[in-house]
């Protein structure tokens, strides 16, 4: 059931899942045996990367880039790898 909770988001706390089997199975499991099931499982903790605020400016230049690029010849693309 661990395995379960854990493929439906890679990124949850070991505590929300032990609520969550605690509420399925009605019996109560610590933080800690999660995460040595979990580490038995070759599963460590892992953090969402952060992703990078877009402003103005950034949002231009992705526009500007295939704009550049949205009229070349075949000739052009075929030496691109």
């Amino acid at each position: 059931h661990i395995w379960q909770c854990v493929a439906k988001d890679w990124y949850r706390a070991a505590s929300s899942i032990t609520q969550e089997i605690s509420s399925a199975t009605g019996k109560s499991v610590s933080a800690q045996t999660i995460r040595r099931s979990l580490n038995a499982m070759e599963l460590h903790g892992r953090i969402p990367r952060k992703k990078p605020f877009l402003n103005a400016k950034h949002k231009a230049n992705r526009l500007s880039f295939p704009k550049t690029y949205k009229n070349k010849e075949n000739n052009f693309w075929s030496k691109v790898l």
